[in-house]
């Protein structure tokens, strides 16, 4: 295993954005080698990940006393003989990642899945293609990761593009004491094949798994994005199926079917209890899609191919399930009207959350707000929508194409009516900004990865203003 040794680490003086968001510090790539890092990124307790599929590799951080990122491990795609003449070669790692670190559930272990879309398998001079999850688990010394298993598939660039992990506990009595027992689970996208794969291993079952697919809707790349919630208990799954068809109701009466819309998808997820059940069982489907005005038609103003799904994150506090937030991306949405001239233009992206209203197996969502447009800061084909996060009553939506492809990430807070936009978060170097976006309490980690580097930013009300000069000109104008 590699270790890390000349990666930066920066912990800067705060660099405040209109006196809400400071750009509290950043790490960077390896300079020798690094060439789209921050391309993904996720966080979770003390560590910090952060992919960089064009070197291969992928960075592991972890903070100090003092909150700060600091490298701690680094993986570079492995070969994995499966025979003797044949082996595996693994690319694009960190296409997308997700690290959990199991210490708010009982648990002492850190687990990392890597996403590896591109894999080759060599037997006697010959390739066949896979896709894959790579998986490692802090070694028993603390002080790296070691791989330790791998899913792969046959669908060739597909899983490992969605990923996510979450864990929980439970206790059992032995010997008068509490013995507690830690359940990783490992959800994976499988878009191609309209399924997403569910993997899970705890200290009483070797890894095992289940297929989710979906029962309604036509499933057209179901599993492109995919978040975990496992919270007390609430369990809950969210896929996006951005490339499913959905049927409207016309005014009057008439129904039309609309391709690409889009749909998200929800499942209650609970431990097996009979004999032969999968040890995690996925229940109670629900599936949700943009509300189209019924006043519209496809002539006037709706437009197909929203991709509503592109990106979801769930949230819960494990405190009632009206707790529970849902935030969905369209990358390529419109807001369906014509503009002054008569024009209806796509691809100028959306966002809107939403908040468990009755809990499964009736299911209601209620949308909080109006949708989170865009087109209300930007020109089309920024990406805006295509990667989101949510915590509480913070959203986020990053647009890694806007301000001639500097990029930025929008910040938006909930008022318990309506959102408000708070002063759009860029670094100065900004370059392909918002390329994955994540948060951690009131942090928001986003990737700059043309930069190869990844911002993070905190709260901080009372700084005085420092925006970056382009992005504000690209605002006003």
């Amino acid at each position: 295993m590699r270790r890390l040794k000349n990666i930066i680490a920066i912990s800067a003086a705060a660099v405040a954005l209109h006196g809400n968001w400071s750009e509290a510090g950043k790490v960077a790539g390896d300079p020798s080698s690094a060439v789209s890092f921050g391309y993904s990124v996720d966080t979770d307790g003390q560590y910090a990940a952060v992919g960089d599929p064009g070197e291969n590799a992928v960075y592991v951080f972890k903070a100090d006393a003092n909150g700060t990122w600091q490298p701690f491990d680094k993986i570079v795609s492995p070969m994995v003989a499966v025979s003797l003449y044949d082996e595996f070669h693994f690319f694009e790692i960190g296409t997308d990642l997700a690290i959990d670190d199991q210490s708010d559930v009982h648990g002492n272990d850190v687990v990392l899945a890597i996403g590896s879309p591109k894999i080759d398998e060599y037997a006697i001079g010959q390739t066949s293609p896979h896709s894959g999850i790579l998986v490692y688990r802090l070694n028993n010394t603390g002080d790296g990761f070691d791989k330790n298993t791998t899913f792969l598939t046959d669908d060739y660039n597909t899983s490992g593009r969605a990923v996510d992990l979450d864990s929980y506990a439970k206790a059992t009595v032995q010997n008068l004491k509490f013995i507690w027992h830690v359940t990783e689970i490992l959800v994976s996208g499988k878009p191609a094949s309209g399924e997403v794969e569910l993997h899970y291993y705890s200290d009483q079952t070797d890894w095992n798994g289940t297929v989710v697919t979906p029962s309604a809707g036509n499933g057209v790349r179901f599993g492109e994005s995919v978040a975990l919630s496992i919270e007390g208990a609430q369990w809950y799954l969210a896929v996006g199926a951005p490339g499913e068809d959905v049927t409207h109701t016309n005014r009057d009466g008439t129904t039309s079917t609309y391709q690409g819309k889009g749909a998200a998808y929800l499942y209650r997820l609970d431990e097996g209890t009979d004999p032969g059940e999968p040890w995690i069982t996925v229940n109670d489907e629900y599936r949700l899609h943009q509300s189209i005005p019924i006043f519209l038609t496809l002539d006037e103003g709706i437009v197909e191919d929203s991709a509503f799904g592109t990106a979801v994150d769930l949230e819960n506090n494990d405190t009632t399930y009206d707790t529970v937030r849902l935030i969905v991306g369209a990358e390529k949405e419109n807001v369906g009207y014509r503009d002054r001239l008569g024009n209806i233009t796509a691809d100028e992206g959306e966002a809107a959350v939403f908040a468990m209203t009755a809990p499964p197996p009736s299911w209601a969502w209620e949308q909080m707000g109006y949708s989170l447009k865009g087109s209300t800061v930007s020109s089309v084909a920024n990406g805006y929508g295509s990667h989101v996060a949510v915590n509480g009553n913070l959203a986020v939506v990053s647009a890694p194409d806007i301000d001639s492809g500097k990029g930025a990430v929008f910040a938006y807070d909930y008022n318990g009516t309506a959102w408000t936009e708070r002063p759009p978060l860029q670094p100065l170097n900004a370059d392909s900004f918002g390329s994955d976006v994540a948060i951690t309490n009131s942090r928001v980690v986003s990737g700059n990865k043309n930069a190869k580097e990844v911002s993070i930013f905190d709260y901080s009300p009372d700084q005085l203003t420092n925006t970056s000069p382009a992005l504000l000109m690209f605002l006003l104008n």
